[in-house]
């Protein structure tokens, strides 16, 4: 690996982090390996736990860099700071990152929630310019799953790992539902649990 120094980079970007201050990510300028080889792109995330370097690589420089940035997509859209909120940019929760088609990291932004199947039972959907199929579910049967899950949280003592990750899976039930109530508010659909809707659950 080269002696990488952060002066040297060609493109920086600071995010910021809740709990940490801020996350700083370097790229440098793709080099291409000797005899005609691949191009490598070096690119550096700070994380709080300490600096990671990684590299993109590509036939040349300009698809070297884009897989870079890729790279970079899935990390941080990936990351335990990005899925608990912590990890923003301009105050935002888009990162300003390109993603693999059918990729697209769940923004929040529920205004663009759109309708992607009826509610009837589970559905497997097939969508365009995606990678894997969805698994859908009838939104009475996730928003139960969640309550079930409160309380199996509730009644769990002496493992903090444990609770930590079923919080973490709660809280991405709960973040689909927001997602459901918004596509059935932009459709004038009333979903089944309408009356168990508290003005703080309620989308809008």
């Amino acid at each position: 690996m080269p002696d990488l120094d952060t002066k040297d980079a060609i493109l920086t970007r600071r995010y910021d982090l809740s709990d940490s201050g801020h996350l700083d990510v370097h790229v440098w300028k793709p080099e291409q390996e000797p005899n005609n080889g691949p191009y490598l792109c070096f690119y550096r995330i700070g994380w709080p736990t300490g600096a990671r370097t990684h590299r993109g690589i590509g036939i040349d420089s300009i698809q070297a860099l884009e897989m870079t940035l890729l790279s970079i997509s899935t990390q941080l859209y990936g990351s335990d700071a990005y899925k608990e909120g912590q990890l923003t940019y301009l105050g935002t929760r888009d990162l300003g990152l390109p993603h693999f088609k059918g990729e697209i990291p769940g923004t929040d932004d529920f205004q663009k929630a759109d309708l992607l199947t009826f509610v009837s039972e589970t559905s497997v959907l097939v969508m365009p310019e995606c990678r894997f199929p969805y698994l859908a579910h009838p939104g009475d049967w996730q928003k139960e799953l969640a309550s079930r899950l409160d309380q199996i949280l509730a009644q769990i003592t002496g493992n903090d790992h444990a609770r930590d990750k079923l919080r973490k899976t709660i809280a991405g039930l709960r973040n689909d539902q927001k997602y459901y109530e918004k596509v059935c508010q932009n459709y004038g659909l009333t979903p089944p649990y309408s009356d168990l809707l508290s003005d703080q659950s309620a989308p809008g």
